[in-house]
């Protein structure tokens, strides 16, 4: 169904609608319309393939926040088309090299690497509906300590993409694989008028995952819900905020050596993965939104205005 490029609606707010749907490059009120106008429940970008949830109406997500030695990753599901919060299964951070591997960078030794782990474990341990990967860094901000790992981790990624790709178009598989900028999460969260560096914006994405842990460990009312399974993470954000953790880890059993999942000291990863996660879950729930509004010719201004308030909310900052 297209929608009439004389709407009503403001660029202004044409642009708000498409940040809180997670879409990204409509800078004139014409761009932000060819963003939103495939939400419209009858264009085909609007069909998801089949859920594999066997709950009608929820979507389960496998969040990735790439990185080799720091590679973590959430299974979380929500009702994409109602208010609800979303429930997390599982939540890990993991190493997924060991000594003797780090010798082998090679695309042939990513592509195995992205199987085993992929294909072999995630996959079938948890069967998906979506696989969210974060989008890696193509700058290094001429840090030469980064060059490397940018390197390495863009590799990785690229393994990962492909092999997905072909594993689920070879088998047939519902699963929708989706690349996540995180500058459009952190945009989706964090104020636009607010000018922050890469440490502050760090810690105010933890601060938001702090604030669902903690809300939760002290039985109020939460946006997220989590698993037993994922308890001493919980724990570590609503209380343990600077300490480090211990040496001791948990063994993955994964086709992968010396793969781990760690209590763990670099908290950010795992806010990454998480904030994604509920990230793309919302976008969902607000695409469905705009689109019915759409195809309704609603009033796009109040829809926008109802939709910032829910977000601002979730902040804490209503």
């Amino acid at each position: 169904m297209a929608v009439p490029a004389t709407t009503k609606a403001s660029a202004k707010t044409l642009k708000q609608l498409a940040r809180l749907c997670g879409l990204v490059g409509g800078s004139t009120k014409a761009a932000c319309l060819d963003l939103l106008t495939p939400l419209t429940p009858a264009a085909p970008a609007a069909t998801p393939p089949a859920p594999r949830t066997p709950v009608p109406g929820r979507r389960r997500v496998l969040s990735v926040d790439m990185g080799i030695r720091n590679f973590s990753y959430a299974i979380l599901d929500a009702d994409t088309h109602a208010p609800g919060p979303a429930y997390v299964h599982d939540w890990r951070r993991m190493d997924v090299l060991d000594a003797a591997d780090a010798v082998a960078l090679t695309p042939i030794a990513y592509s195995r690497l992205a199987y085993a782990l992929f294909v072999q474990y995630l996959l079938p341990k948890y069967s998906p509906d979506v696989v969210v990967i974060e989008r890696q860094r193509h700058r290094t901000g001429s840090a030469p300590a980064l060059v490397e790992w940018a390197f390495r981790v863009n590799m990785f990624e690229s393994a990962i993409a492909g092999v997905l790709h072909c594993h689920v178009a070879d088998r047939g598989l519902p699963i929708a694989i989706e690349a996540v900028s995180p500058r459009t999460t952190k945009a989706f969260w964090l104020d636009a008028g607010t000018r922050l560096t890469a440490a502050q914006s760090k810690k105010a994405c933890v601060d938001i995952v702090r604030g669902w842990a903690s809300a939760f460990a002290a039985h109020r009312p939460a946006d997220v819900l989590f698993s037993p399974e994922v308890a001493a993470h919980v724990a570590r954000f609503a209380g343990e905020r600077r300490t480090r953790a211990g040496a001791d880890s948990e063994a993955v059993p994964t086709p992968i050596n010396a793969a781990v999942a760690r209590r763990d000291a670099k908290i950010d990863d795992l806010a990454d993965s998480l904030l994604q996660g509920v990230s793309w879950l919302l976008w969902q729930r607000n695409r469905a939104a705009v689109g019915a509004a759409l195809a309704a010719g609603a009033d796009l201004d109040a829809l926008a205005t109802r939709l910032e308030a829910e977000h601002r909310a979730r902040t804490g900052r209503a």
